[in-house]
């Protein structure tokens, strides 16, 4: 059994070492707190965007013929009070070849050198994906019931993107590709196409 002496020391001690750790866990509870309360805040707020931090695009034309030129930030959410949206040319607006259409102020400037402009056309000549406007469906054409089991399911013999150029499926299925657009002013399509196999029809329509 400890003396009472050696047990008072012993208390006194303990007590000493908790008066000065309740200090320090309370300066560490106010830094926790204070931790918790930035993180759970809104945040650092946005900057005004930058010329350099959008672009502007036209909303689609309405039943007027009308549309809005508005801004839009390359990165979403990097910040905040773009220009506001303004009266749009009209659909039907276009530049001529070799001119392109300045967003900025909504008019036609000439191409820098090196650069041209078809004016009211639009060439595809890069096939890494499948453009806008276009699809491709496949279907068995066949009407024989052994021939529509030889060429089995159709679903996957599509056009496909080979890069510089599309390619048709090689299979008995038929493929269509399609291209939907509309037109704003009259003119013509032209096709650039490689056609090495006569036995198999290919038409455009």
């Amino acid at each position: 059994m400890a003396e009472p002496g050696h047990s008072h020391h012993l208390s006194a001690r303990v007590r000493g070492r908790t008066e000065r750790r309740i200090p320090r866990l309370w300066r560490l509870l106010l830094w926790a707190g204070t931790a918790f309360q930035v993180t759970q805040g809104t945040g650092p707020e946005l900057h005004a965007c930058k010329e350099s931090e959008y672009h502007y695009e036209y909303t689609a034309c309405d039943s007027t013929g009308s549309r809005w030129r508005v801004a839009v930030p390359h990165t979403p959410g990097l910040c905040t009070s773009l220009p506001d949206p303004i009266k749009g040319t009209e659909c039907s607006f276009s530049c001529n070849a070799g001119e392109f259409l300045d967003m900025k102020d909504q008019s036609c400037k000439p191409c820098a050198e090196g650069r041209y402009s078809l004016g009211t056309g639009i060439r595809f000549d890069e096939w890494d994906e499948l453009p806008h406007g276009f699809a491709s469906l496949s279907a068995n054409m066949e009407l024989d019931d052994s021939a529509a089991e030889s060429t089995g399911n159709c679903t996957s013999s599509k056009w496909v993107p080979r890069g510089d150029y599309i390619a048709s499926n090689t299979d008995e299925c038929t493929a269509t590709l399609m291209y939907a657009v509309n037109l704003k002013q009259s003119g013509t399509v032209n096709f650039e196409y490689y056609y090495p196999d006569s036995s198999i029809i290919f038409e455009f329509f």
